[in-house]
């Protein structure tokens, strides 16, 4: 699968499986964004090496290719500098839908490039692989995420309390 967006002129988002040569790439993105990531995501809270990226890399893979979750990484087209990743993942109660989750690489964050991503996700679930639900899940501290979900149309259905444990050590290592 190869998505393309358009954002600004020859600015091209490419979504594509990610590739065990991706896995340096990925632990830099999230070095980089270590402060946004720890605010949200209970896995930040751990070291990220390339050894791990490489497992989980085999991971999604696996998955992707059978159809369980579709994991992707998002490049830019003239670059091919691994911007976020991003994914439909088996995090909802209905068999027949997805979530999207996404993340961008702190210096790319705020430039319409989340948004663009989640509506290809929109069409590319819908669309291609016959979902009947596809949902959008955020943090209530995280409004950027809250941003995107009301551009691309997401309506809060209710609030889930508990959902997922976030790793809180009280500092920001």
């Amino acid at each position: 699968m190869s998505l393309e967006k358009s954002l600004k002129g020859d600015d091209t988002i490419i979504l594509r499986p990610l590739a065990l040569t991706d896995a340096p790439n990925i632990v830099e993105a999230i070095n980089e964004s270590l402060i946004e990531l720890r605010r949200f995501m209970s896995w930040a809270h751990f070291p990220q090496t390339v050894e791990s990226q490489l497992a989980r890399i085999v991971t999604a893979k696996y998955d992707y290719w059978s159809g369980k979750e579709y994991v992707l990484g998002i490049f830019g087209n003239t670059t091919n500098r691994l911007l976020g990743s991003t994914g439909l993942h088996r995090r909802t109660l209905n068999t027949h839908g997805l979530e999207i989750g996404y993340l961008m690489r702190s210096s790319m964050a705020g430039e319409g490039r989340a948004t663009a991503v989640t509506r290809s996700l929109i069409v590319y679930g819908f669309e291609y692989l016959g979902l009947k639900r596809v949902q959008c899940g955020y943090n209530s501290s995280n409004e950027a995420s809250s941003r995107v979900n009301d551009k691309c149309g997401f309506k809060i259905e209710g609030i889930f309390r508990n959902f997922e444990s976030l790793h809180n050590r009280g500092d920001d290592s």
